[in-house]
């Protein structure tokens, strides 16, 4: 599924709807309730401190991450995620070297990978027993990009007991210490 600006934030109330939220909070941890019920106690006290205390512990998980993101997509890669938790909306917002992002206006390798990180390497979607089938995925991505992305897909389907199906032409997303691995 692919990710847009326009899904990169949401008003508190209506989170429950937001796919992109709930699976976000899901992979660090916590419950979309928490982040209502604070909500609902700034509601009631006024206090932006609540939300404030609340948007650090999100950033603080949300920097691992974003240094997981920039290890697979570009080992020296400086972007950077933050939740923005206003006293209406809450925003994921995007920063490149503290430059912010429209992520509609980003190169299609970047989309393309950062869809399938927040999509499928960071989300709990995956079941024990899956197959994902991927035709010529990473060629948007540079070579050092195809090559930690062919790594991480192999980890990721070894820890959760799936099977990853490739059809690719790029020689990058092939290991040719595992030949045994290609048909």
């Amino acid at each position: 599924k692919s990710i847009t600006t326009a899904m990169l934030s949401t008003s508190y109330n209506q989170l429950g709807q937001s796919e992109f939220f709930n699976e976000l909070l899901a992979s660090i941890d916590v419950k979309s309730d928490l982040v209502i019920n604070t909500y609902n106690s700034f509601i009631k006290t006024k206090n932006k401190g609540i939300l404030i205390k609340l948007e650090n512990e999100l950033n603080k998980k949300l920097n691992l991450v974003a240094k997981r993101f920039n290890d697979l997509f570009f080992k020296d890669s400086s972007y950077t995620f933050k939740f923005d938790l206003e006293s209406e909306k809450m925003y994921f917002a995007i920063f490149k070297d503290e430059q912010s992002l429209n992520l509609d206006r980003q190169s299609t390798g970047f989309k393309w990978f950062f869809n399938l990180y927040f999509n499928l390497l960071y989300g709990k979607k995956i079941m024990a027993g899956d197959i994902i089938i991927m035709d010529e995925p990473a060629t948007n991505l540079h070579v050092l990009g195809q090559t930690e992305l062919r790594k991480e897909l192999k980890q990721f389907a070894i820890k959760n007991d799936i099977t990853i199906v490739i059809a690719t032409h790029s020689p990058f997303l092939i290991d040719l210490d595992y030949l045994d691995e290609l048909r």
